[in-house]
Parts: structure tokens; sequence; C-alpha cells
């Protein structure tokens, strides 16, 4: 599942004028955000309307579910084009569901929080028609996108042992994926817990993830991206919090690139040079929908996961004994009787 969130916040400002008109009459601006994922089961859109009213601050009306929902009157649906294909999507309430989705904290109204849903295989040869009608005002907004298909991770591959000591940067590349334009780069961290009363008993497990690059375009054929070994201990340092009273077992790491094609690449890098305050904020959006007064973004993703990644003894030792992350409980290589003085630095 995913959740993209759009924040729209209506602003105007005015220079030497005093009578400047804030709010302008009503016109219906329709807001949409989608991904595809042809990984995932069940594919969700949002669709929300913008507001503004003359008398009243645009925030005081963020806890209003009717301010920023439509009520059930879309029609929407996603075609796929080759095939000509249909699906109907549904308005759900996502609070409700088994698994439900969690939206990100801010001004918004939490509850109720809805989304259009469908759930079928998609093809990553073929192309998808967004739809969204409103059967009341028959306001009809369009876009279309391609799936970012497979590709192959070439290193760091799975029970590598990457040496976080080596005077070298440690390479990471893989191949471009076909339609593949942004990239994110996360590493997480496993490992395992056990009582230092009883260091050969695993109690537990545990992860944190590393952001090693975020909204990165690539354009070549195999793209690359090293890392400075350093950064592997000032990440395990940031990110861990200490705890004597555990022992911590280094396990392995999970390698995970999102890959969006180029209208998300578009849409985040557009949103990332915005600055300042304008008075047709919506107007310097960038968007790929179709239709008067209608934003937002339908764009497709990846994810691909190399599982089992492993660290070399030295790195392993210096984890555990090393002057940055001593204090964090780790285990070094050896087995815990040889090292009788807690945590086994000695």
């Amino acid at each position: 599942m995913w959740l993209f969130a759009g924040i729209w916040l209506m602003m105007a400002g005015t220079s030497c004028t005093t009578d400047f008109e804030i709010a302008a009459d009503y016109k219906e601006v329709m807001l949409v955000y989608g991904l595809l994922n042809q990984q995932e089961e069940d594919h969700y859109i949002r669709i929300q309307r913008a507001y503004l009213d003359k008398a009243e601050s645009a925030l005081s009306f963020t806890n209003n579910p009717d301010s920023i929902y439509y009520p059930d009157i879309l029609n929407v649906t996603v075609t796929e084009i080759q095939t000509n294909r249909t699906f109907n999507l549904e308005r759900v309430e996502v609070n409700a569901l088994g698994d439900p989705i969690d939206k990100d904290t801010g001004t918004f109204v939490q509850a109720p929080h809805y989304l259009y849903r469908f759930s079928n295989a998609l093809n990553p040869n073929n192309t998808y028609r967004l739809r969204v009608e409103n059967t009341v005002t028959g306001k009809v907004v369009t876009a279309e996108t391609s799936l970012v298909k497979d590709f192959n991770v070439v290193r760091p591959f799975r029970t590598q042992a990457l040496n976080w000591l080596s005077p070298s940067q440690i390479l990471t590349f893989w191949n471009l994926a076909e339609n593949g334009r942004i990239h994110d780069l996360i590493v997480r961290f496993h490992w395992s817990i056990a009582d230092p009363n009883n260091p050969f008993v695993r109690i537990g497990r545990d992860s944190v993830d590393w952001p090693v690059f975020q909204s990165v375009d690539y354009f070549q054929e195999t793209p690359q991206y090293n890392i400075d070994p350093e950064q592997f201990f000032i990440a395990i340092d940031n990110f861990v919090e200490p705890d004597p009273s555990v022992i911590r077992y280094f396990d392995s790491m999970t390698y995970i690139f999102r890959v969006g094609n180029r209208a998300l690449s578009d849409y985040i890098n557009f949103s990332q040079v915005q600055s300042g305050i304008t008075q047709d904020l919506a107007g310097t959006q960038f968007t790929n929908m179709e239709g008067e007064n209608a934003y937002g973004i339908f764009a497709a993703r990846y994810l691909q996961k190399v599982t089992g990644v492993l660290i070399n003894d030295q790195s392993r030792d210096s984890l555990a004994c090393g002057d940055r992350t001593n204090d964090l409980s780790f285990a070094p290589r050896n087995d815990p009787n040889k090292y009788p003085n807690y945590p086994y630095c000695n």
C-alpha cells in the first residue's frame, strides 16, 4: 500500500494595493494524487478538492472533512489503454480497513480518510489512463502513466560481506529500469537481540532505516552511487538508540531502491524549486492532469530490494568496539564467552 501525501495551501498576498480580493468566486478545483505499482495488489488514488472562503481563514477548514473531500459523487476509472480493460474504483474509508493506511500528521483532518481503490494485476508493458468525473457538475479530469519496469541490482548482492573499514568507497550500481528516472536508496539495518545474562538465546529482532539518498535523477544505463564507508558507522550512531539492557547481534542489511517514472520526477523536482508566496499558487504547480482547474500527479513507481547483505568480521568488530558505536551494545564477531567484560571489547 502507499500513501502519497499532497498538501495544498491556498495563500494570497499583496504589495501596494489595499483592496485586493483574496477569495475569488467559487470554482471547482480538483486535486488528484496516484502512484501505480504492478507489485501491489491494491491501488489507491487520492482525490480531494481545494477550498477558500471570503469570510474565514483557510486553516479553519482543515478539520472539516466536507471542505477537502468530495461526497460520494465521483465516477473514477482506470483503463488499460492497450486492452481497453477498465477498472472501476470504489470509495473507501481507509481507517476502517483491516490494514489501515496511516495518514501523514499535519493540519488536515485525520478521520475520515477517503481514497479510491481498485484491485487488479497491472501489466508493466501497458499504459494506464485515469478518468475522474464529477457526476453532479460534469467536470472530467484525466491523466495517463506508463509503469516502471523491473530492474537488476548488480552490487551489492545477497550474502556479499561489505567491508565498512575499506579505504575505498563502497560501490553500489544497478541497471536503469525502463521508464525509471527518480531514485531513493534506503539501507535497512537488521539485528537480533539477546539478554546479557543469556547471550546465546535471541529474544527478538529490530531494524532501522538509513536514507542514503533521496529524489536523485539517473539517466545512464548503469547508474552507480559510491558510499563513504564512514557513513555506515555514522548512520548506525544516528539511528540506533543505546540500550544497555540488551546485547545486539548485527544480522544483515536490506538495500531498498524506490524508483519513479519521469512524471513523478518532474513533479518532485518542480515542487522542490518552488518557494515564497504567490497569488496563484495552484497555477504554479506541476501537474499532468488534463482538465480545467485540475492539479496533481498520476505516475508510477517500483520497489526493488536486495536482502541478506552482510558485513565482514572487521566491520562487525568495529561496530561493537569502535569509538563511535561502542555504546550501542553490538557484539563483535567472536563468541561472547571470550569477552567476559561486557560489552566484549576486551
